[in-house]
């Protein structure tokens, strides 16, 4: 159900996208800047995979040819930009008790 979700968005993504480049630029709506490529060669390329894996191999073929297109639009000698999420995960926070006297705990009282 996520991948099915996933693909969903990106198609809405690439409509949003395209939609905005229209309604924005003025001179000329379909000249897209190697940041737009870039966007559509990843957007394509992940409904080609998604739709290879379902069996759809027409519509993946498709989709892989438009976002190879892209790609050679941005000049595909340059290597991609460093994205975060390549970077390792963090560690998780570590809490420490910094008061200069000791943390004792209080005890209980005694009933009389």
């Amino acid at each position: 159900m996520r991948q099915a979700f996933d693909a969903l968005w990106w198609r809405s993504e690439i409509a949003l996208v395209r939609t905005a480049v229209f309604l924005v630029s003025q001179p000329d709506p379909f000249e897209f800047s190697p940041d737009l490529h870039r966007f559509f060669a990843d957007r394509y390329l992940r409904l080609a995979h998604y739709h290879r894996a379902r069996g759809r191999t027409d519509r993946a073929t498709r989709l892989y040819q438009k976002a190879c297109r892209h790609w050679v639009a941005v000049d595909p000698d340059e290597p991609p930009p460093a994205m975060a999420a390549v970077m390792p995960v963090p560690l998780p926070p570590i809490f420490t008790w910094a008061v200069a006297k000791p943390r004792v705990p209080q005890r209980p009282r005694k009933a009389a």
